[in-house]
């Protein structure tokens, strides 16, 4: 009871109708609806209205034959929580309705003017060029195979806000043969995202077992190889030094045909630094061997 009423009597219900968008006739406006109260002498509803930065306070008053109403003291990209109250003739007023949130729709953070994918040398190349950033924090790098999901495989940092191009560049050297899927989820400062159109790149089998030389080299603090595996077959990747002691096993397993990369951080099995000087790689893929020659400097 409140004044003498039943909070029953006076429960409103706010449902969103529409936010509407910029690209819209009636743009940065809000409308709301509810269910009419059965009050006999209902004087009016009272709107109520908070942001996050600004406590809740009536903002309108609504007849009693209306149960919309059209907020258009409305900033694009504020959130904006709404409540309604009926009173009625005696000035007596119910309980607040319950809250109902509405996040006015802003124009795209980022306007995005190309997003390619190419397979280049043993590795996916996303490049992708932005027209202008808003509150840009980022996009995250997703791929898919076929019947999977996306997943999450890099970052690459934004520009904030700005108003001229820019690119972006990121190298994908885990890939796996036949079709691989890439999207961008471009992220706001407010945590707010937005997912980029998906690329398609067919990767074919390679012909043949190769280990291809080192990247850089000479080398400090680490160094990449890529190799090339034709058929599904166990592989190892050791590192030796002049004398054939075997200083770093870099991988021993099995591994499906297609195009992969490996990483020396220039240390031994231990997890200790080696000394500088030249080591011996050798990769072994079944009967296939091969040895490539890589410089530590210091």
């Amino acid at each position: 009871m409140r004044n003498g009423f039943q909070r029953l009597f006076f429960f409103v219900l706010i449902s969103l109708i529409h936010t509407f968008t910029p690209s819209e006739a009636l743009s940065q406006a809000v409308q709301l609806t509810w269910r009419a109260n059965p009050e006999p002498d209902l004087a009016y509803y009272a709107i109520h209205r908070a942001t996050v930065s600004s406590p809740s306070s009536e903002i309108a008053r609504v007849p009693p034959t209306d149960t919309t109403y059209l907020d258009t003291e409305i900033t694009l990209g504020n959130i904006y929580t709404y409540r309604i109250a009926a009173i009625d003739s005696a000035g007596n007023e119910s309980e607040l309705s319950d809250e109902i949130m509405v996040a006015a729709d802003i124009a795209t953070p980022v306007e995005m003017k190309s997003f390619t994918a190419q397979f280049l040398a043993n590795r996916v190349v996303l490049k992708w060029i932005t027209a202008t950033e808003t509150n840009n924090f980022g996009f995250e790098v997703e791929r898919s195979l076929p019947n999977h999901d996306f997943e999450k495989i890099g970052f690459v940092a934004g520009n904030g806000t700005v108003t001229v191009p820019k690119t972006y560049k990121f190298v994908d050297t885990e890939i796996s043969t036949g079709k691989v899927f890439y999207r961008l989820k471009q992220i706001d400062l407010d945590g707010r995202f937005d997912y980029s159109d998906i690329l398609t790149v067919n990767i074919g089998v390679p012909e043949h077992f190769e280990l291809s030389a080192n990247y850089p080299n000479p080398f400090n603090p680490e160094t990449s190889f890529d190799y090339n595996v034709s058929r599904d077959a166990k592989i190892s990747l050791t590192v030796y030094d002049l004398l054939g002691r075997k200083i770093k096993t870099l991988l021993d397993e099995f591994k499906r045909a297609g195009r992969h990369t490996v990483t020396w951080d220039g240390t031994d099995n231990f997890s200790k630094k080696v000394a500088s000087g030249a080591y011996f790689v050798r990769f072994v893929a079944g009967d296939f061997r091969q040895v490539r020659r890589v410089l530590l400097q210091k």
